[in-house]
């Protein structure tokens, strides 16, 4: 038994050589190709033709709104039943109404004045038509002086009657304002009176907001800014670009969305982001023949631009990106490592301007912390070449 240990051991040895080693036809010895140590799946990348989806998020705001306030003092006689926090009203409609008796006789009382001053103002001029008269019958074609001719009281009547005239258009000023209309369709954000409340000059009714648009600010990122066509500025006036087109989404209630318009960017960068905010509008937001639901202020919402169209460029799952900066491909069975100039990226898609071949096979397996080089078996996503 001992005796065989020897020729046991050389056999087993034998065996182990013979599986890394080989002699060919010419009595040559090559070594046995590595067992691949990882299984990965790879897709076939080719330069293609991308215009990017950027999305943004901001807050529903009103593009028209503001107060109603009360340019005289009364008690409130009148309220619009839409002139309540959410009511709606139409362009041209009394919204507010003040007790006018006290403005009608102010009315009334600088009409008399400006009647009294029109009549010295004529009784004025025709005295000063007779004096005139009466100093060329007695003094011929000398010219008469000023007082003669009773310039100075005509003068006065004059301004008298300007002065009456002023005033009785300022009471009837004070008196259209005891009816406030409103000037478009829209709604009552916030009523501060009640009927039968005295208000005093300047006091604040209320606050509304038109409803022809709405209007969302919008932050975009720098990296973004290249792809989005923002509008530009030609002789003093903004003139649009054709893809301006923006949708607008909520999932407030149930998903639904609003098209709008890309319609010009703030002026300066945002201090605190430091981020260029834009300005989206989005026309009759409460048409509900084009819309499921309406807008509300102050909803929160996204927005989808569609960006700018570039091509010669590799579209990527994100994935398959390491550090934001590189990724994995495989060459004959071996794992190789690509730096990559990555030109934009979001949640779905990453845009490679250059770092990729046509035709190479990229890793979309996610991978840890691997070596360069390893042997791995590689298998083709369904739908790549």
């Amino acid at each position: 038994m001992r005796d065989s240990f020897p020729l046991v051991l050389a056999t087993l040895f034998s065996l182990f050589i013979a599986l890394y080693w080989l002699t060919d036809d010419d009595g040559l010895v090559v070594q046995v190709p590595k067992k691949a140590q990882l299984n990965v799946e790879v897709e076939i990348v080719n330069k293609q033709v991308f215009t990017p989806v950027i999305a943004s998020y901001g807050r529903v705001q009103a593009r028209t709104q503001g107060q109603v306030v009360s340019q005289i003092g009364g008690q409130i006689t009148y309220l619009n039943t839409g002139f309540f926090n959410g009511g709606f009203f139409q362009r041209g409609e009394l919204l507010v109404a003040i007790d006018k008796r006290d403005y009608q006789s102010d009315v009334d009382v600088a009409n008399a004045g400006y009647l009294n001053a029109k009549q010295n103002y004529l009784q004025e001029l025709a005295k000063a038509k007779q004096a005139k008269q009466d100093w060329h019958r007695a003094q011929g074609d000398k010219i008469p002086p000023d007082l003669v001719l009773r310039k100075p009281q005509l003068a006065a009547a004059e301004a008298n009657l300007v002065s009456a005239e002023a005033k009785l258009n300022k009471a009837k000023l004070n008196l259209e304002r005891t009816e406030i209309t409103a000037p478009y369709d829209g709604y009552t954000l916030k009523k501060n009176v009640a009927i039968g409340q005295v208000v005093g000059a300047n006091s604040v009714l209320g606050e509304i907001y038109a409803i022809d648009a709405f209007e969302v600010r919008l932050p975009l990122n720098n990296e973004d800014l290249p792809l989005v066509q923002l509008p530009s500025v030609v002789g003093g006036g903004a003139e649009l670009n054709a893809a301006t087109n923006v949708t607008i989404t909520s999932n407030l209630g149930k998903t639904s969305q609003w098209q709008g318009k890309l319609i010009r960017t703030e002026g300066a960068i945002d201090s605190a982001s430091q981020q260029l905010h834009v300005i989206v509008s989005i026309p009759k937001p409460y048409q509900s023949s084009v819309y499921d639901q309406p807008l509300k202020i102050g909803q929160y919402v996204t927005a989808y631009f569609s960006g700018v169209q570039v091509s010669d460029v590799y579209v990527i799952s994100p994935q398959a990106v390491y550090q934001n900066e590189y990724a994995y491909i495989v060459e004959g069975n071996e794992l190789i490592k690509r730096k990559l100039d990555i030109v934009w990226r979001d949640h779905q898609n990453v845009v490679v301007k250059s770092g990729l071949n046509d035709g190479d096979s990229l890793v979309v397996t996610p991978l840890g912390q691997v070596p360069e080089n390893i042997h791995v078996n590689a298998f083709a996503v369904a739908g790549t070449q």
